[in-house]
C-alpha cells in the first residue's frame, strides 16, 4: 500500500511540474503532518524534557529538547537526557569519514588502509584540536559551560567533546537561502527558508535534535536551534523574538578573506537568535563579531517584518535587501542565495512575484527547495509571523532527502514561552 503511495504521488508530482529552466527535481506533494500532535514526552531531567516526533517509523525520529537554566545546567541536561545519542554521534562522524576514505582508495592492500586510517583519525584530532586552540580567545564562555556540562553527565572526555563541535567551523555548509516579505507574500508575512546540503548518508542524520533554549540570564531570548545531536552551535534557528538566520557556505565575498582567529561561525549564528531582539541588534552582533570564514547568512525577522542577507567573512560584512542585491536578478520582498548558480530559483521567483501570485510557506519547501534540489539533510522553512516552522530531515535508513519527504509543521510559540511542566501537561 505503501508503495503504491508513493508511485501515485510521484506521478502527481511529474503531472503537476512545470518546465522551470534548470530545475531537475519534481514538487513536493506529501501531505504536511501535524507536528503539534505527534511529539511524546519520553524523558525529564529536572524539569528539562525530551520529547520524541515521528511519523510512525520505528527507525526514524526526531528530538524535542526543552531546557531551561544557565549554561553548565542545560549542558548536563542534554547529557543525562541524551545518554545514547552523543556517544553515538561523536563516534560515528569519525567512522563515516574513515569508511569514506577507505572506500576511496580501496584499491591499495589491506595493511596500508589500516595504516592510512590510523593517520586520518590522529590527523581529524589535531586539526580540531588546533581550530580550538586558535579560536577559544573568542568563544564566548558560556559555550564552554555547556559543553563542560554535557560531558560531565555523559561521563566523557571534555575536549573530545569540545573539538566535536569545531566539526562545522571547518567543513562549513552548502544549502539554499530565500526570505521573502511583504509585497512578495500574503498579508505581508515574513518567510525564511534554510535547506542543508550535507550528506544524507551521514550518521548526523540518525538523530536530529531541536532544541529549546531558555537561559536564567535577563540578556537572552528564548530560541530554537534545529540541528543535531551534541552540537551546540547552531546552522538555522529561530527565537521568541521573532528573529531567524540560517547560513551558507560561499568561496568567494567582494574581496572577503579567512583567517583561524576568531569565533566560530556557528556560535556567531547562535549568539544572534540568542541575544537579537530584533533586526538592528542582530545587524550590530554581526558587525562586531570577531568573524573567522566566507559564507553567506540570511536573516528574518517577523517583528521588523523584512529579511536581510549577509555577505560574511573575516575583513568585509555587507548587508542586501531586495533592491541593493545585484548579483543576481532581483525581485520585490526577496532576497536569496541559491545552492546552484543557475536560473532554477529566478525562473521561480518571477512566476510567484508576479502576477498577483504570492510566495507562502509552501512555495519554499513544496517548490523551490525540491525543484532546486536543495535540502539534502534538512528542510526548514520559517514563518516568523506566526512562529510557525515546517521542516523534514533525510531518512537515515534509507538515505531519502529531506526535500524529497513530507514535512511538520510545528508550532513554536507554547516552547518559547510555556513553562516545562505547562507543556508536558
Amino acid at each position: 500500500m505503501n508503495s503504491l503511495l508513493l508511485i501515485l504521488l510521484g506521478l502527481l508530482a511529474l503531472a503537476m511540474a512545470k518546465d522551470y529552466p534548470d530545475c531537475h527535481g519534481v514538487e513536493n506533494h506529501y501531505p504536511i503532518l501535524d507536528g503539534d500532535t505527534m511529539y511524546k514526552l519520553v524523558d525529564e531531567f529536572k524539569g528539562n524534557q525530551k520529547y520524541i516526533m515521528t511519523n510512525g517509523s520505528k527507525d526514524f525520529r526526531i528530538i524535542i529538547l526543552n531546557l531551561t537554566g544557565d549554561a553548565y545546567s542545560q549542558g548536563y541536561a542534554t547529557g543525562m537526557l541524551m545518554q545514547e545519542e552523543i556517544p553515538y554521534l561523536q563516534k560515528g562522524i569519525y567512522d563515516y569519514a574513515i569508511a569514506l576514505a577507505r572506500f576511496h582508495i580501496s584499491f591499495l592492500p589491506t595493511f596500508l588502509l589500516d595504516w592510512i586510517e590510523i593517520f586520518i583519525r590522529g590527523t581529524m584530532r589535531q586539526a580540531l584540536n588546533l581550530c580550538y586552540i586558535l579560536r577559544k580567545p573568542y568563544i564566548p564562555e558560556y559555550f564552554f559551560k555547556e559543553i563542560h556540562g554535557m560531558a560531565d553527565a555523559l561521563k566523557t572526555d571534555y575536549y573530545d567533546l569540545l573539538r566535536f563541535n569545531m566539526i562545522p567551523e571547518m567543513l562549513k555548509a552548502w544549502c539554499c537561502l530565500i526570505t521573502a516579505w511583504g509585497t512578495a507574500t500574503p498579508n505581508a508575512v515574513t518567510y525564511l527558508m534554510r535547506n542543508l546540503d550535507w550528506d544524507e548518508h551521514a550518521p548526523v542524520g540518525k538523530f536530529p535534535v531541536i532544541t529549546f533554549y531558555h537561559f536564567t540570564d535577563k540578556a537572552s531570548v528564548p530560541f530554537a536551534n534545529i540541528g543535531f545531536a551534541g552540537l551546540v552551535g547552531s546552522f538555522t534557528g529561530v527565537s521568541g523574538a521573532k528573529m531567524s538566520i540560517g547560513e551558507q557556505l560561499w568561496t568567494s565575498v567582494n574581496g572577503g578573506e579567512m583567517t583561524m582567529v576568531g569565533e566560530p561561525w556557528h556560535f556567531v549564528v547562535r549568539d544572534v537568535m540568542q541575544f537579537s531582539h530584533n533586526m538592528g541588534e542582530a545587524i550590530e552582533r554581526l558587525m562586531g563579531a570577531k568573524r573567522t570564514c566566507l559564507i553567506h547568512l540570511m536573516l528574518g525577522s517577523g517583528n521588523d517584518h523584512y529579511g536581510r542577507g549577509v555577505y560574511y567573512s573575516q575583513n568585509v560584512i555587507e548587508f542586501y535587501d531586495d533592491t541593493n542585491y545585484t548579483v543576481r536578478k532581483t525581485f520585490p520582498g526577496v532576497v536569496y542565495f541559491p545552492y546552484h548558480g543557475n536560473q532554477c530559483v529566478p525562473s521561480i521567483l518571477t512566476e510567484y512575484t508576479t502576477g498577483g501570485n504570492k510566495i507562502n510557506a509552501e512555495t519554499l519547501f513544496r517548490i523551490i527547495g525540491p525543484l532546486h534540489q536543495t535540502g539534502d539533510t534538512l528542510s526548514c522553512t520559517f514563518d516568523m509571523d506566526h512562529e510557525i516552522m515546517y521542516f523534514a530531515f533525510a531518512d537515515p535508513v534509507t538515505a531519502t532527502k529531506a526535500f524529497n519527504r513530507p514535512h511538520f509543521k510545528l508550532s513554536l510559540h507554547k516552547f518559547f514561552y510555556n513553562t516545562p511542566a505547562e507543556i508536558a501537561n
